[in-house]
């Protein structure tokens, strides 16, 4: 029993590390950084110009793609901590979300090295990333003007969503969201909820952090794998989420409503209701928030110079940073172990019924007369266990253990077992042993 303990302990103990050891280094422009509205002016203007006539807005599938699911997609985003101030202010808040947004490989330039092909990951030091703390609100206590929100739909579809965004009334420097589904479509920007009882909707209070991480990103399919340190959080209390406009609004670019982003949350009014469902939309609603400044950063395909080919020019300084090509090593930290190498204490030596000895403790009923009364013969100790009782028969084992009582060890409370219930009691673990 002690033997199988002690494993429990020292495996309990040991601690594996992974590290990400270098092989090539080479400069690289990285990272996530404040939404820039001139990039979003000019990024939408030259679509236009490439569809000379068009009578709509144009919005490109692949945007629409993204906004569905981009806080959880492990291209872009990973999971993080919430920051213990402003929306998530206590630190065990279990109703906030964080996301952190360090860009991941696909937002880096140049392309990366196709040789080095034993070498798996790509580690960027110290790029600029944003953090979205969104805490989940009821929607009570949040209240928007008309000039905080936009509704989207048209006299000719029923789908219709309302958006709003405003500074929290409750945290400083922080944001409050709303969406509403509009049950009966929204025109004229007007939300319009008919016989319906409500608006299903969705609300939050969010904070946005800039600030540095060393993260590192799979080759084969560009996913974040880890962020292995992080700088310290600067609250933004600036927002402009003008680039919402373009991407919700389905009627300004002819998007048919039910391939609009507002379809999904208009089709599920009952799953928004639902703590079960409800998270999926959350994530999509957290997306549409996020987006504009991921796109829109100095650092990304809403910069127009942004190449992906070679290091971005004219950019800020702090997106110039060192990324290497990394290999993977494990490193197992076996403090247990190497006590027990040191020390070399000497084992108890166990029956060949492993389950019996850790579950039970074995006590002679006849004890030998050398013992002191009250005092126990145990079956462990090595020199009071017959010779050769490692490699014992069935028979041998069951012989002494005919002569004992066994004690059920129940939390603080020690059960006493029968003669026939020891019977069974063996047979049992002979079986599970076996």
């Amino acid at each position: 029993m002690a033997l199988w303990v002690s494993s429990v302990i020292l495996f309990a103990n040991t601690e594996m590390r992974t590290v990400y050891e270098p092989v090539f280094n080479y400069n690289a422009t990285a990272g996530v950084g404040q939404f820039n509205g001139t990039n979003a002016r000019v990024y939408t203007g030259d679509l236009q110009r490439k569809a000379s006539g068009y009578l709509y807005a144009v919005v490109p599938y692949w945007m629409q793609a993204i906004v569905n699911d981009l806080v959880v997609s492990p291209l872009h985003s990973v999971a993080s901590k919430p920051v213990p101030v402003a929306a998530c202010a206590a630190p065990d808040d279990s109703s906030c979300d964080s996301y952190l947004l360090p860009g991941g490989l696909i937002s880096s330039s140049p392309w990366p090295p196709t040789d080095y092909p034993l070498a798996p990951v790509i580690r960027f030091f110290d790029a600029p990333s944003i953090q979205f703390d969104f805490r989940r609100e009821g929607g009570q206590d949040i209240h928007f003007t008309d000039e905080d929100c936009k509704t989207y739909g048209n006299v000719t579809a029923l789908v219709g969503m309302k958006f709003c965004v405003s500074k929290s009334q409750t945290f400083d420097g922080s944001f409050s969201a709303g969406l509403y589904v509009c049950p009966y479509g929204g025109e004229d920007d007007t939300c319009h909820l008919g016989n319906a009882p409500f608006y299903p909707n969705l609300t939050t209070t969010f904070s946005i952090f800039s600030r540095k991480s060393t993260f590192v990103a799979c080759r084969t399919n560009m996913s974040i794998l880890a962020v292995t340190s992080v700088g310290s959080p600067t609250q933004q209390s600036t927002l402009d989420l003008v680039a919402l406009d373009w991407i919700l609004d389905y009627s300004a670019s002819n998007i048919p409503s039910p391939s609009s982003i507002a379809e999904q949350f208009f089709i599920s009014p009952t799953q928004l209701q639902s703590s079960y469902w409800s998270p999926i939309l959350v994530q999509t609603f957290y997306s549409i928030i996020a987006f504009p400044l991921w796109a829109f950063n100095a650092n990304n395909y809403g910069n127009m110079e942004d190449s992906g080919t070679g290091i971005t020019p004219h950019i800020p300084e702090e997106f110039y940073v060192t990324a290497s090509v990394s290999v993977i090593l494990h490193l197992f930290i076996w403090g247990v172990f190497a006590w027990l190498c040191i020390k070399r204490p000497s084992f108890p030596v166990i029956s060949s019924y492993p389950l019996f000895d850790f579950a039970f403790k074995a006590n002679c009923k006849r004890c030998p007369a050398r013992l002191m009364e009250g005092e126990h013969y145990s079956l462990h100790p090595g020199s009071a266990l017959p010779a050769g009782i490692l490699e014992a028969s069935d028979g041998d084992v069951l012989s002494i253990l005919e002569n004992c009582t066994y004690t059920i060890r129940s939390g603080d409370e020690l059960v006493r077992l029968d003669h026939q219930s020891q019977q069974r009691l063996v047979s049992a673990t002979r079986l599970t042993t076996w």
